[in-house]
């Protein structure tokens, strides 16, 4: 269960610097970056970063279930 933790939590820093680094593509105009390209790039990050993003509310709210039993 920690394992996913730390899978996912590295997982969606990885998503996020996927993203950063389309929008810096975006930003810089030369030479000109293909927008359809970015935003698939960008949509494909979000969505990386959501299904990390339920990895890690699940495996925490396994490991809270299992804390409370054992309490």
């Amino acid at each position: 269960m920690v394992r996913a933790l730390d899978t996912a939590s590295v997982a969606l820093a990885a998503q996020y610097q996927r993203f950063a680094r389309s929008a810096a593509r975006v930003a810089t105009q030369d030479p000109p970056p293909d927008l359809v390209h970015e935003t698939v790039e960008q949509i494909g990050a979000e969505n990386g970063a959501r299904a990390n993003l339920a990895v890690i509310k699940t495996a925490d709210q396994m490991l809270g279930t299992l804390i409370d039993i054992w309490a």
